[in-house]
């Protein structure tokens, strides 16, 4: 059943990382949103299939009219609705971090891969139907829902990083993983209080991020040949991502202080986004 899990984890990342779509536009965020609806559907279709047993042509149908009906019924509401980049953003933010924490919890709980499955689909759904009816309520930007979500992805690397440094042993890794997952969505939030920052900002941090923690483990890895020992790889790579954060985030403009230059702030919006339910994942 490890499958099945898989299955989810891939599309909570189609969901989290809806970059290549492009949106930018009404029209370009209703294909977003009928894009990752469809997948959706079809990852409901072929759990259903694996759980009835069936054969690979029924298997094929009924995952195929699972995504055909998301993709219609996702196309026709988005027509009804006025979304935009954003509120596909936010809607898809919150389907992907509740499927995920739900996938996380249940499986710390349940013998089962299938039942952790079946959670978290069954979360992502109701949390992403929940969103995007109460979307006009929340005016979170990309750059702050960008945030969240980075906080979200970086935070359980660092910590795990940071327990192969220490050599640490935690009793789950689902339920340190969850914990890890959460305290970086509460850390993304508090970031878009401190900087309100935009979206091409947190790209940028994040590419920090990554080829810090790549350069840092390089680094690592040749001072653990000399030495004969590994332990100096998870390290310098946690000290690599915290200075190419540091560094990528002090050269693209983020700064506490810029109000008091007259740079153009949004303190109400990012009010907003750090008072929603953070053990939600509600952007």
């Amino acid at each position: 059943m490890r499958w099945s899990g898989a299955l989810l984890c891939a599309l909570t990342v189609a969901t989290l990382h809806p970059e290549a779509a492009g949106a930018t536009d009404a029209r370009d965020a209703r294909v977003e949103l009928v894009t990752t609806s469809t997948l959706y559907g079809v990852g409901v279709g072929v759990l259903a299939a694996h759980d009835f047993d069936l054969s690979a042509r029924p298997a094929a149908w009924l995952a195929a009219g699972a995504g055909g009906g998301m993709l219609y019924g996702s196309y026709r509401l988005g027509e009804a609705l006025r979304l935009d980049a954003a509120d596909v953003r936010y809607v898809e933010s919150t389907a992907g971090w509740l499927g995920l924490d739900a996938f996380l919890l249940t499986g710390t709980f349940a013998a089962s891969s299938r039942h952790a499955a079946w959670a978290g689909l069954a979360a992502a759904g109701l949390g992403g139907g929940a969103a995007l009816l109460t979307r006009g309520g929340v005016r979170a930007s990309e750059g702050q829902l960008s945030m969240v979500n980075s906080g979200g992805l970086w935070m359980p690397i660092a910590g795990f990083l940071t327990a192969l440094t220490f050599e640490l042993e935690p009793d789950s890794f689902t339920h340190t993983f969850l914990a890890l997952n959460l305290s970086g969505l509460a850390a993304g939030a508090a970031m878009c209080a401190a900087y309100d920052p935009t979206r091409e900002q947190v790209l940028y941090m994040d590419g920090g991020l990554l080829l810090g923690g790549l350069s840092g483990g390089l680094v690592g890895t040749m001072v653990g040949i000399v030495i004969e020992a590994g332990a100096p790889i998870p390290g310098l790579a946690l000290v690599g991502m915290g200075a190419g954060a540091a560094l990528t985030m002090n050269a693209h403009g983020f700064d506490r202080r810029r109000a008091s230059r007259g740079a153009p702030t949004t303190p109400k919006r990012a009010e907003r986004a750090v008072m929603l339910p953070l053990m939600m994942g509600e952007f």
